[in-house]
């Protein structure tokens, strides 16, 4: 969903899953949405492989966390 106004569309509703970046998600549990974190995962996109990412040392600097929520109706 691409803006917290889609967000509250649909949480209205049912409850969603949304897989997103780590910074939107601390955006959307600091706002008014009853926020569920399931998972975190790290997120690197393979289309983009570099030798950063191959070298098992230095493969943490170039993930990014990436988070599964469960987002209910606004509080």
């Amino acid at each position: 969903l691409e803006n917290t106004d889609a967000v509250k569309k649909y949480a209205a509703a049912i409850p969603v899953i949304i897989y997103t970046s780590k910074e939107y998600g601390d955006s959307l549990m600091a706002g008014n949405f009853k926020v569920e974190l399931l998972k975190t995962f790290s997120f690197y996109p393979v289309s983009r492989l570099n030798l950063k990412f191959l070298n098992i040392k230095t493969r943490q600097s170039q993930v990014q966390p990436f988070v599964l929520l469960r987002v209910s109706n606004q509080y």
